[in-house]
């Protein structure tokens, strides 16, 4: 089956934090992946104020609330990923666990609807960590 997709690439580059350094070179390197994977039919960069409707809540830390937006959604035939980009390194930290469990606590609960309620796909998380 052939994929035709339009150059996302173009149109992400000016929502990625431009001289962000690491945070957005992964992000861009994670681009390149899933326009070369062929299992990908569709995904989106999730921008935190504009797509609201994937903001999760989440206690930091310190005991302070806060919202939580993933990195990218990612549709393949069988599933929708919840997908975070993060160096190696912050993996362990305490807020980055809390919003992993956030995410988590989330699409368990869309997995309980019924697979109509969810494009007839399994919702997983995914947390890629980077050496970067």
């Amino acid at each position: 089956m052939l994929h035709c997709r339009p150059p996302v690439r173009r149109l992400l580059s000016n929502q990625l934090h431009q001289g962000s350094g690491k945070a957005g070179d992964l992000e861009r390197l994670f681009i390149d992946w899933l326009e070369s994977d062929a299992s990908v039919q569709a995904f989106a960069k999730i921008h935190e104020y504009r797509h609201e409707f994937l903001h999760r809540p989440y206690l930091k830390a310190d005991g302070m609330p806060a919202s939580y937006s993933p990195d990218f959604i990612v549709r393949t035939a069988d599933k929708i990923f919840i997908v975070e980009t993060k160096a190696q390194s912050a993996l362990s930290d305490e807020n980055v666990q809390r919003k992993q469990r956030a995410a988590i606590s989330w699409v368990d609960q869309i997995n309980t609807l019924d697979s109509e309620d969810r494009s007839e796909r399994e919702w997983p998380t995914y947390y890629s960590g980077s050496k970067q």
